[in-house]
């Protein structure tokens, strides 16, 4: 009998086959001009800043965008603009996501492999780590501490562009 067709065959074969799909990567160009016209359009009459200002101060700005700014608007406008803001907030929520996950229980695992004596007999392996000696509060721990690193980086950022910005307007 063909070793395809038996049932004990068949089923660990589908399960196998399904772990090897996987996601095709689509190629997409960078389109250079599209940043740049992006990059270029940023200016200080921007509706998106007037928004966040406003938002920020917590009472409208008339006229817009203002005849003379001062060190308070010309900072959130360094905030609104500025990248270095943006990856700090990344890393702060990736360490975030990183205090959740330490927090997780392990999963079982189930694996099957060939017996002894024969290939043709399979194992099947069930799995349940159980985890001692506090390694999860330490795991939590040790990420808290990163979320706290990344809290103070996202500050030593702002902090960094608003004296950049004091430094200007001072020049």
């Amino acid at each position: 009998m063909n070793l395809f067709l038996k049932p004990a065959t068949l089923i660990p074969a589908v399960f196998l086959l399904t772990g090897c799909s996987a996601q095709r990567y689509h190629a997409a160009p960078l389109a250079s001009s599209e940043t740049a016209s992006r990059l270029e359009s940023r200016n200080l009459a921007d509706t998106g800043l007037q928004s966040f200002i406003e938002k920020n101060l917590g009472h409208p700005v008339s006229p817009w965008p203002p005849k003379t700014w001062d060190l308070q608007k010309l900072s959130l406008a360094g905030l609104y603009f500025n990248p270095a803001l943006e990856s700090a907030r990344s890393r702060l929520s990736t360490t975030e996501a990183a205090v959740i996950t330490a927090g997780a229980h392990p999963n079982p695992t189930v694996s099957i492999a060939p017996g002894i004596p024969t290939p043709y007999l399979l194992t099947l392996d069930f799995a349940i780590p159980i985890e001692t000696a506090g390694k999860r509060s330490h795991r939590i721990e040790a990420a808290q501490s990163l979320k706290h690193a990344a809290e103070l980086d996202l500050a030593d950022s702002a902090w960094k562009i608003r004296s950049g910005v004091r430094n200007a307007l001072l020049n």
